[in-house]
């Protein structure tokens, strides 16, 4: 199982350059001990997801950056465009995981209601 930590704050300035709600943090293995903070339901929510290793999952951590100029030696530059690709609904979540702090979901249900920015 993985557990993916979702942004749930409401607070934050509109920047598509910070993390915004609804965007995937981090994701780690089924027990992480997760801190005080990241149990603060005002703050975060945890999604579960049964039978899927923490790897299969990191593509939801993607950022969304363009090229804007490549250095003599090769390297690019770059400018960040959504700080994470992808994000979860929060406000409009299914009645059953409305409110909650901790989430079970099965990959199938994750994938059905995490949308893409870029689309």
């Amino acid at each position: 199982m993985a557990e993916i930590l979702v942004l749930n704050r409401t607070d934050l300035p509109t920047d598509a350059t910070i993390y915004q709600r609804g965007d995937p943090v981090v994701i780690f293995p089924d027990g992480h001990n997760w801190g005080a903070e990241e149990l603060n339901s005002a703050k975060f929510i945890i999604v579960k997801i049964a039978g899927v290793a923490p790897e299969t999952l990191k593509a939801y951590l993607a950022r969304v950056e363009e090229i804007i100029g490549v250095s003599p030696s090769g390297i690019k530059r770059t400018r960040t465009i959504h700080k994470c690709r992808y994000r979860l609904p929060v406000e409009s979540l299914p009645p059953r995981h409305r409110n909650k702090q901790q989430i079970a979901v099965s990959l199938t249900e994750w994938t059905s209601m995490i949308v893409d920015k870029t689309l």
